[in-house]
């Protein structure tokens, strides 16, 4: 979370707003969904929300579950999701990211086993010492206030 406390208070400072993009990972392969996310950053982007995608997107609208249907007909998996957020990661280390996905990906291994297949990625995700995730918040810090 402190890249997006940083990122959030430097906005505030500014009076700026921030330019948060959405890509499913693995949409349309590997190899273009990371020029994608390469082209949005040296465009401007503020910080990334990048979904790994889920082989039944239900809760989603159609340009999500799109994008994630696209991303399995490529044989992208969400292994290769946390391969490809580490590249990310190791090529814009201070660019805040947060992912979503579907709860199925964590509760079905179990959480111990979920937690234990991120943990061999961890310091190429940047982790350190500290967890390599946040939480999921509906307001960025402050942004409630008038």
């Amino acid at each position: 979370m402190e890249r997006y406390e940083t990122l959030f208070a430097q906005l505030k400072n500014r009076q700026e707003g921030a330019f948060v993009p959405f890509v499913t990972l693995g949409d349309p392969g590997p190899e273009q969904s990371l020029k994608i996310i390469d082209a949005l950053i040296e465009g401007g982007a503020d910080a990334l929300e990048l979904g790994i995608p889920f082989s039944d997107p239900l809760a989603d609208g159609p340009t999500i579950q799109g994008a994630a249907l696209r991303a399995f007909a490529a044989g992208v998996t969400p292994a290769q999701c946390f391969e490809m957020l580490a590249a990310i990661r190791q090529k814009h280390p201070t660019i805040p990211i947060g992912l979503l996905m579907y709860a199925n990906l964590v509760f079905s291994p179990g959480i111990d086993a979920f937690y234990a297949q991120c943990a061999p990625r961890r310091r190429r995700l940047g982790a350190g010492g500290r967890r390599a995730g946040g939480r999921v918040r509906p307001v960025p810090p402050g942004g409630d206030a008038p």
